[in-house]
């Protein structure tokens, strides 16, 4: 199935000190453990969610997309990146979720389908929207609109795809909790970081 590969990569990192993409874990930093991960699985294309002044090499192959609103989070990078893309379902995955790994990723591209993509929930209703499959047009529109709203959040981005039978979603499991756990600060490391 052809699709579209997004990193979200362009967040401020207030909490973690410094720049996450660019942290180092296991010798190279965050965002080409990331890359190297989705292309692994065949995309089209991979496109990284960024900042201007985020300093990724030109040499590498992919394309940097900067949100077209400021200061709205992870929602704006998001929207952008999926206007841009080129396939009807889209891969989005968090810089900050290193320990995901390739076989999950893999599994929720398997169940999804044209016009239906697949985000993962946790009992208590939260989900998870930064390692799943979009319908890209569809579920930019809804991702451009709520730009333009107060409510920035990907949760609600996520639910009202859900409403509209843009998403499926498939219960967390416990043992792919840790595989969600983002990096907030320098402790968040597991062993081997740098």
């Amino acid at each position: 199935m052809k699709f579209s590969a997004v990193l979200i990569a362009g967040g401020k990192s207030k909490r973690f000190g410094e720049d996450k993409a660019f942290a180092l874990w296991q010798g190279e930093p965050l965002w080409r453990h990331q890359i190297r991960k989705l292309e692994s699985l065949g995309p089209s294309e991979v496109l990284v969610s960024c900042r201007e002044e985020q300093n990724f090499p030109d040499n590498e192959d992919f394309s940097r997309v900067h949100d077209s609103v400021e200061d709205r989070g992870p929602l704006a990078g998001l929207a952008t990146c999926l206007k841009r893309a080129s396939e009807p379902l889209s891969m989005v995955l968090a810089v900050d979720l290193p320990m995901m790994p390739t076989e999950f990723l893999t599994s929720i591209l398997e169940k999804a389908k044209f016009g239906q993509g697949v985000v993962t929930r946790w009992e208590n209703g939260f989900w998870e929207p930064l390692a799943a499959i979009y319908p890209t047009i569809e579920v930019a529109e809804i991702a451009n609109r709520r730009l333009k709203g107060d409510d920035l959040s990907l949760q609600g981005m996520v639910s009202e795809a859900f409403e509209q039978r843009l998403i499926s979603e498939i219960r967390l499991t416990e043992k792919e909790v840790d595989w969600f756990v983002n990096w907030n600060s320098r402790e968040d490391l597991p062993s081997g970081g740098e």
